[in-house]
């Protein structure tokens, strides 16, 4: 994309905007051993669900990937996407919103650097309840994400909140706990 670098990235970068941030509960159990952390901004639109838990949803025309059952794949994966053209990524998608009354926007949150695949993508991917390559809520994506000026691509969970069949609130701020 003009105008902006691309970050090559660590072995491994997790984009989280809810109870994996610092400070809030299963930060210490899911990112003890956190390498670094930035802040970081996706494109995309916020929800918090009845149950108190956000829920994000992405435009998938900016999906790089989905991730699999292999983290040491998805890791290299993930570094071989720094290598990407990134020319027109983070600009809203023309397809049209399921939720018209609320579009794309900016989704604040942290990126979590790791230096081991292997111990956090599957007990991530378990909490968030996804499962590689079976039907769930919850979908692992490859994703650009900003950081510091500069485009990275990280691992994120999406999911639907119109199909979570639970009452949502959106958070127009893109940023939870609002």
């Amino acid at each position: 994309m003009p105008g902006h670098e691309v970050k090559t990235p660590a072995m491994l970068m997790i984009y989280v905007y809810g109870t994996l941030k610092h400070g809030f509960w299963n930060h210490d159990r899911y990112c003890k051993g956190v390498v670094e952390v930035t802040e970081g901004e996706v494109l995309g639109r916020l929800f918090e669900l009845a149950t108190g838990i956000p829920i994000l949803e992405v435009p998938d025309n900016l999906v790089l990937a989905e991730g699999t059952r292999d983290p040491r794949g998805d890791a290299r994966l993930q570094r071989e996407a720094a290598g990407e053209s990134w020319e027109g990524l983070l600009s809203p998608p023309d397809e049209p919103s399921h939720t018209p009354e609320y579009g794309w926007g900016r989704v604040k949150g942290e990126i979590m650097h790791f230096n081991d695949p292997l111990l956090r993508l599957p007990p991530m991917d378990h909490l968030e309840g996804y499962k590689p390559g079976d039907a769930c809520h919850c979908r692992r994506l490859l994703y650009p994400a900003r950081s510091g000026g500069c485009l990275v691509p990280v691992w994120l969970y999406a999911g639907d909140a119109a199909r979570a069949r639970v009452p949502r609130f959106p958070l127009r701020s893109g940023r939870w706990p609002s």
